[in-house]
């Protein structure tokens, strides 16, 4: 299990490796410290890996999820540039995944499943030369809506290495999402491919689920990973989201080491640890060396 940590919620000054340092201390797990997304803006194509924290990260050993948001419509402008910043992350010994328009079925992004599949082919495939590529979606929008942006819906669609699902306690809660459309759709595939967390929660907007809520999306969460693993059926990366957003209401960051999340965090870790029988350490998916 890994943790995106916003260094935003600590003190300031704090940089990503301190912050992934205190959250890990917090929770008493190397969640920080294995993997974390990395979020770039529309048309940001770093030239060097100390950008936007990926070089201090990945120094420190963490995988990396980098999700980027090249041109969305023809012609596709930004191919050149997103290679160049691939093969230097790749180069640069940068470990993780590759995203493509993260979320793409909120309306702020304006894409259509039509639009989304067309910008999938014409970056999925350079994508692929340097860095397993990850479909990302959000659970808030309802299982229906998730599968109408699956790739792997489509024939000739540039394969999916991996699915990441940001889902959070209120949308399992209160609006009854499972991950259960997409694990199929992950089982399913030829060869089967991993499912996972790309975001871990309380909640995305002003309505709060209770502890008992949060409580039971975990164990949900942890049974149906563990059953995976039981059953030898592959999982990705499981992220917490410890940062807040001014909608998100304040209550998914953990900010020190008497958070009442944290019990139950670390039951799903020891859970997952226990199921796995690896190492107390657990990185990320089984996708093979990235590519060359």
């Amino acid at each position: 299990m890994g943790a995106t940590v916003s260094v935003q919620v600590f003190p300031k000054g704090t940089n990503p490796v301190k912050a992934a340092n205190l959250f890990d201390g917090y929770v008493g797990r190397p969640m920080g410290l294995t993997s974390q997304k990395i979020y770039f803006e529309p048309g940001e194509f770093p030239a060097n890996k100390w950008d936007n924290s990926v070089g201090d990260l990945a120094n420190a050993g963490v995988e990396l999820i980098l999700c980027f948001k090249p041109s969305p419509h023809y012609p596709y402008g930004d191919l050149s540039s997103l290679a160049e910043t691939l093969k230097m992350y790749r180069a640069a010994g940068v470990t993780g995944g590759v995203v493509l328009w993260q979320e793409p079925e909120l309306a702020a992004n304006d894409l259509s499943p039509s639009d989304f599949f067309k910008m999938w082919n014409a970056y999925g495939p350079t994508v692929r030369k340097y860095y397993p590529l990850i479909f990302n979606v959000g659970a808030e929008k309802g299982e229906p809506i998730q599968d109408s942006y699956y790739p792997g819906n489509v024939s000739g669609n540039t394969r999916a290495d991996a699915i990441l699902v940001d889902f959070y306690c209120e949308t399992y809660v209160r609006r009854h999402v499972t991950l259960a459309t997409l694990e199929k759709r992950a089982d399913r595939a030829n060869p089967p491919i991993p499912i996972g967390i790309g975001e871990l929660g309380v909640t995305t907007c002003k309505n709060v689920p209770t502890k008992a809520e949060f409580a039971s999306f975990v164990k949900y969460l942890e049974t149906v990973f563990t059953n995976r693993i039981s059953a030898g059926r592959k999982n990705s990366y499981i992220m917490y989201w410890n940062g807040n957003k001014p909608h998100q209401s304040g209550v998914n960051s953990i900010s020190g080491p008497d958070d009442w999340k944290i019990t139950y965090l670390d039951n799903m870790y020891n859970a997952l640890a226990a199921a796995s029988k690896k190492a107390y350490r657990l990185r990320g998916h089984d996708l093979g060396p990235a590519r060359a």
